[in-house]
C-alpha cells in the first residue's frame, strides 16, 4: 500500500506540474487517505499535505493550502 500511495503522490505532482489540476487532486488525495490510514503521522505523510497545499497555491486556492 505504501508503495501505491508514493506512486499515486509521485503523480500528483507530475500532473500539477502539467497543469492538470484535476487529476493532480485527485490522486494526491488518495495518497494522502492512503498514509494516513496505513502509516499515520510520518514524514512522507507530511510531504504528501506539502504537496498538496502547493497544488492548492498553484490553483489559487491560498485558504485550502493553509489549512493543510
Amino acid at each position: 500500500m505504501i508503495n501505491t500511495a508514493t506512486c499515486l503522490d509521485n503523480l500528483s505532482m507530475l500532473h500539477t506540474k502539467m497543469g492538470n489540476f484535476k487529476e493532480a487532486q485527485q490522486r494526491g488525495e488518495i495518497a494522502l487517505e492512503i498514509y494516513e490510514n496505513v502509516m499515520g503521522a510520518t514524514p512522507d505523510t507530511a510531504i504528501c499535505l506539502c504537496n498538496l497545499a502547493c497544488l492548492h497555491r498553484d490553483m489559487g486556492n491560498l485558504n485550502e493550502a493553509l489549512a493543510l
